[in-house]
């Protein structure tokens, strides 16, 4: 999914001008990949999926300023990757973090607790949670409350692409 629809909705803004300009994207995945392999793929999927929106030049400035990460965000050993990439050293900050969990429901809460644990949750991040919170109301209740223990609600964005997709439109 990410493949298909937020990286293509980050290269348009990014071609709009319309990302900050020391914007940096970082992916992250279990899968191990180099960051060449990893870019490849990513291009060779943008221009399936963009088709004529495609610009090689874009792409490559584009490419700048995306990274990888292999983390088994289950596995604690991984975390310090994160860590080390976001150097976050508790101040304040003039920049603003945004993870985008587009994971399972099951997922949502561990790596919550994980981002509090590790520090990773300063006053200038921000937390999106996409897609079903929970499988039914008792879990979605579950969820909720470990995204508010984990992050300040103001830092909370919760997005259902199905549930909001009539209404965009």
């Amino acid at each position: 999914l990410s493949l298909r629809k937020l990286l293509p909705s980050l290269y348009y803004l990014f071609r709009d001008g319309n990302l900050e300009k020391d914007c940096r994207i970082l992916c992250v995945s279990r899968k191990i990949l180099l960051r060449d392999v990893f870019l490849e793929n990513v291009g060779d999927k943008l221009r399936e999926y963009l088709d004529k929106d495609f610009d090689e030049n874009t792409w490559q400035k584009f490419s700048a300023i995306l990274s990888y990460v292999d983390i088994d965000l289950s596995a604690s050993s991984n975390w310090p990757k994160l860590e080390d990439y976001l150097n976050i050293d508790g101040k304040s900050s003039d920049r603003t973090i945004i993870y985008y969990l587009s994971v399972m429901p099951n997922l949502f809460a561990p790596i919550c607790r994980k981002l509090k644990e590790n520090n990773l949750n300063p006053d200038f991040a921000r937390l999106v949670a996409e897609k079903p919170l929970g499988e039914n109301f008792e879990t979605a209740l579950e969820v909720n409350e470990v995204l508010r223990e984990s992050f300040e609600e103001k830092q909370i964005y919760r997005i259902d692409h199905y549930l909001g997709k009539e209404a965009v439109q």
